[in-house]
């Protein structure tokens, strides 16, 4: 049955409806990975143990309010929810309780690029400009939607069972529909520094405005790295890769392919507006060295063969304190404190219920970081474009499901996940 309601245009677009998940409901099968303030696991829903894995992103919110992030944090769920393609790693639920938020991604089991660079070194040129050319079809695709990644690297371009490339990780992305991180008056993140060493380009090291051309010079290092086994502007340090990206100094081994260099050349350039695809990326699409690609059936296409990596397992010994403090804490509440929609009321009892501290001074802290909480209101809301069914474990894709070319500009939705 379709949800659906009307716009203050009068449109209509669909709308999921809410559905109350919580820890409790998922079987934690390993971890996937950490960042800064949060832990990524594998799981699947208990009810249906034959069903779909999840990578699972648990972001601890007091973590996040220390390191004044929040607004980092919801612009990447909102980005998420509006992207829908099958270049994307797809947001497929959000909920949250008390402590944390949990981004629940379709899992890709076939790991990340750079772990293929470390495991063969250099690639064949066929492979390398295979896996350019679904990157290219994934930038089509942001720039159709007004999003710049910003930190394009092999790491977060990840594998699926068939070999195929995602892009993750839009933590540091920039979409020019939503409002600048800050609100008015502060600075847009457009002119903040944002990705890695290796991979940003001179525009964000110069704090200059910076566009969907970022990207494209992460894609020249990605091409670059794929052929040569290493990133051109590797270096002993941060600052010494900085000051190569600075000075364009890199040197290609011998035997790469001189179609590669042309291309290279092009996408690494200091000036933004001048490297290729620019202004359109058909023109980098014809270049020659993606020659015989056919761009339109290029995702049902046979994949290169991969390395598989090792399956993620859960030993209660390997588990460190981030993922036993942030899953298993979550996992032992009950499930009343657990809310998809909101941040749930303070335990009775807890440290945010003021009853465990005295002092007036402790009472308004307390008070403040409750506030502080409720910021977290409607980012655990679901998706507006799946639905989750917990009695099968089945994710039931809806109305706007993106097309694989890239060209679903006609989506109803002004998919910004605006709370």
């Amino acid at each position: 049955m379709e949800h659906l309601e009307r716009d203050k245009e009068g449109d209509e677009k669909y709308v999921a409806p809410r559905v109350s998940l919580k820890i409790q409901d998922f079987d934690i099968l390993g971890r996937l990975g950490d960042g800064s303030f949060s832990t990524v696991v594998l799981a699947r829903l208990r009810v249906n143990p034959e069903g779909d894995k999840f990578a699972i992103k648990i972001v601890n919110k007091h973590l996040v309010l220390r390191n004044k992030m929040f607004e980092y944090v919801r612009n990447e769920r909102n980005i998420m929810d509006a992207l829908n393609h099958d270049s994307i790693v797809r947001l497929r639920f959000t909920f949250q309780d008390q402590s944390s938020l949990y981004f629940g991604c379709e899992y890709c089991p076939g790991g990340d690029l750079y772990e293929q660079i470390q495991k063969r070194g250099a690639f064949p040129l066929e492979d390398t400009k295979f896996y350019a050319a679904e990157v290219v079809q994934m930038l089509e695709y942001l720039k159709s939607k007004q999003v710049v990644h910003r930190d394009l690297k092999p790491e977060n371009l990840l594998l699926t069972e068939s070999g195929h490339l995602k892009l993750t990780d839009f933590g540091s992305a920039k979409a020019f529909f939503l409002p600048p991180i800050g609100g008015p008056g502060r600075q847009s993140r457009t002119t903040s520094f944002v990705g890695t060493a290796e991979y940003v380009s001179p525009e964000v090291l110069h704090n200059q405005p910076l566009s969907y051309p970022a990207d494209l010079w992460a894609l020249g290092c990605i091409i670059f790295q794929l052929l040569s086994g290493k990133p051109p502007f590797k270096a002993a340090s941060e600052y010494l890769s900085f000051q190569k990206v600075t000075d364009v100094d890199y040197t290609y081994p011998e035997a790469f392919p001189a179609v590669a260099k042309d291309l290279v050349d092009k996408l690494l350039v200091v000036d933004p507006d001048e490297r290729l695809g620019a202004s359109d990326l058909q023109d980098l699409k014809r270049h020659e060295f993606f020659a015989g690609v056919d761009w339109g059936s290029l995702r049902s296409q046979k994949a290169p063969s991969y390395i598989p990596p090792p399956t993620p397992t859960v030993e209660e010994e390997a588990l460190d304190w981030e993922l036993s403090s942030i899953v298993r804490s979550s996992m032992d509440r009950p499930a009343e404190a657990s809310d998809n929609t909101a941040a749930a009321e303070p335990a009775k009892g807890s440290s945010l219920a003021g009853t465990t501290h005295r002092g007036e001074q402790q009472q308004q802290q307390r008070y403040q970081l409750e506030q502080k909480l409720q910021g977290f209101q409607g980012l655990g809301e679901a998706p507006h474009h799946e639905e989750l069914s917990l009695d099968t474990g089945i994710i039931y894709e809806k109305v706007d499901r993106g097309s694989s070319d890239g060209d679903d500009d006609d989506d109803d939705s002004d998919g910004s996940g605006r709370d």
